[in-house]
């Protein structure tokens, strides 16, 4: 383990995450290793009276804190199958490209995200609607055991799914009223089986699938793609459907759960706005339950308050329709 002040090299290294826009401040960073090391920087904050904070990859940063202890779990990455028992445990800085990677021999999968570079701990105990949600539900639901050390997560075991590789990628398309229209009909009657998404990236429109059996693609095909990668594909080159990004930045984001995608919807979120917005609306259902959809907004933080204007504008034509919000996909302060 090591330890690190402000006037430390590497302090910044250690305190920055994924989310560059919004980062702790810590009076003292204790990078652990083991549980014996979570054990020490808890009895540090005991000891002199100092909040503490965890932190793995900083993806979903939602608060920020001056002075205190941080600890990071970045280098506890173990993994051990089980593929008796179809389980993994889990050290608390594992990403789930580790987990995937170790889980892959043996005909398993688990219940990760659309980045393979996300922390399994946060990610799993926040909620988790991952590329298979709609046939498995939430990564939260298939947490097996907690390990933790004075209430700081050392380790999770989670289900592993038998799936040999899924049929899934992505469809890039032109903004075309077309493409939204098939979405909407698409998700009505698409099996519990598939999980699907479609996303505005500028000017263009990006569907996603995955699934563990063949789809029929007929519908989606009569209307010209720039990109289709759809086909069958290991569990290990699932990262490549979403294509997000890796390298950190500072970013703003929230969203709402709604019972329908209408037509006032979907008008308001290809609106114009003198904002750069990312819209991602995922389709829920299955083993997720009710609602029926997930609307996401990102927006890279510039004047954060016309980032939340531009925001709020698409919400408010949504409000009618939201049912909810899912913590897990708020990033940055509300």
């Amino acid at each position: 383990m090591e330890t690190y002040f402000p006037s430390d090299h590497g302090y910044d290294e250690q305190r920055g995450g994924f989310q560059t826009a919004f980062q702790h401040r810590p009076a003292v960073i204790f990078a652990v290793e083991d549980a014996d090391d979570v054990r020490k920087a808890v009895r540090y904050a005991a000891d002199h009276d100092l909040d503490l904070t965890v932190q793995n990859t900083g993806h979903g940063t939602q608060h920020t804190r001056d002075g205190g202890v941080l600890i990071t779990t970045g280098r506890m990455t173990g993994v051990r199958v089980d593929p008796g028992r179809r389980t993994a445990r889990v050290e608390a800085g594992a990403l789930w490209h580790h987990v995937i990677t170790a889980a892959a021999p043996h005909g398993l999968v688990p219940l990760s995200g659309s980045a393979p570079d996300v922390g399994v701990v946060g990610y799993s105990l926040r909620g988790g609607i991952g590329l298979l949600a709609r046939e498995f539900g939430y990564a939260r639901d298939h947490v097996r055991d907690v390990e933790s050390v004075d209430g700081v997560v050392t380790a999770l075991e989670i289900a592993l799914f038998p799936v040999a590789r899924i049929f899934g990628g992505h469809l890039i398309f032109d903004a075309a009223d077309e493409v939204f229209d098939t979405f909407r009909s698409w998700t009505a009657h698409a099996p519990d089986t598939v999980t699907t998404s479609i996303g505005i990236v500028g000017d263009a429109v990006h569907v996603r699938f995955a699934s563990t059996v063949e789809l029929d693609m007929a519908v989606w095909c009569g209307i010209a793609a720039r990109e289709d990668t759809v086909g069958w594909m290991p569990y290990t080159e699932s990262g490549d459907i979403y294509r997000d990004p890796t390298t950190p930045h500072g970013y703003y984001g929230d969203n709402v759960l709604l019972s329908d995608l209408t037509p006032e919807v979907l008008a308001a979120v290809r609106a114009p706005s003198d904002v750069f917005i990312i819209v991602d609306i995922r389709h829920m259902g299955g083993a997720l339950g009710e609602p029926r959809y997930l609307l996401r907004l990102i927006s890279p933080l510039g004047d954060k308050d016309s980032v939340r204007a531009a925001h709020d504008r698409i919400f408010a034509v949504a409000r009618p329709w939201t049912v909810g919000c899912e913590e897990s996909l708020v990033y940055g302060p509300h």
